[in-house]
């Protein structure tokens, strides 16, 4: 009943909750309950302690995190970005290639709820670094980064990539005309999936300039 009323409210409506659990000595309970048998409240424990932003419970959601429960692994992930996500974020993204297991969606919602200030620059420097085979999976997520950051990354793998997975990924998300010299060059390449992108970007970022190139 906590838990839900936690998720339905919204600011400082949630720290009263959170004085009540405090009072009643929850987070003790709560890091008992992550190391139980039952999955459901292995569960209940992590989203539990998320709520609370319980940091004192960070290296028990750490040791949580490593279940081989997507289900379970992920909302101790979750929890640990509730409690201090500046620390969290770099974590989840060192994990994210060899978690597969972990749907997209979800990576998407604890992103958004992490928020830009702490997402942007190590998302941006995981992209930097990542072969460039998994840079597209991690470049969809620069729609939660700073927007001026995601189309200043996004602009220049537009030009020096050539990896059809990474231009393609840049050009769903990028919001500056200034990279509309760059997409123009991709209605020609070789492959059409690049072209396809190419028109679609033309047709939210281009101008009645534009025209002309798309019915050729």
């Amino acid at each position: 009943m906590w838990n839900h009323f936690h998720e339905s409210l919204r600011g400082v409506s949630k720290d009263g909750l959170n004085e009540v659990a405090r009072q009643l000595d929850v987070v003790r309970y709560a890091r008992a309950q992550l190391f139980k048998r039952r999955t459901g409240r292995r569960l209940m424990a992590a989203i539990t302690l998320g709520h609370l932003q319980a940091r004192e419970a960070w290296d028990d959601l750490a040791t949580v995190v490593q279940s081989d429960d997507p289900v379970l692994s992920l909302t101790a992930m979750r929890a640990m970005m509730l409690a201090d996500a500046a620390t969290a974020v770099p974590l989840l993204l060192a994990q994210l290639e060899a978690r597969a297991d972990w749907p997209a969606a979800k990576i998407a919602a604890i992103f958004q709820e992490a928020g830009p200030a702490a997402l942007s620059q190590p998302l941006i420097q995981a992209i930097q670094q990542a072969p460039p085979a998994y840079a597209p999976a991690l470049i969809r997520y620069l729609r939660f980064a700073y927007n001026d950051q995601a189309n200043r990354v996004a602009g220049v793998l537009l030009q020096e990539s050539d990896n059809d997975g990474v231009i393609s990924a840049c050009m769903q998300l990028i919001t500056d005309p200034a990279a509309l010299p760059a997409i123009r060059g991709y209605l020609t390449h070789s492959r059409w999936p690049i072209r396809l992108q190419a028109a679609a970007a033309l047709g939210w970022l281009g101008t009645p300039k534009e025209i002309s190139l798309l019915v050729e």
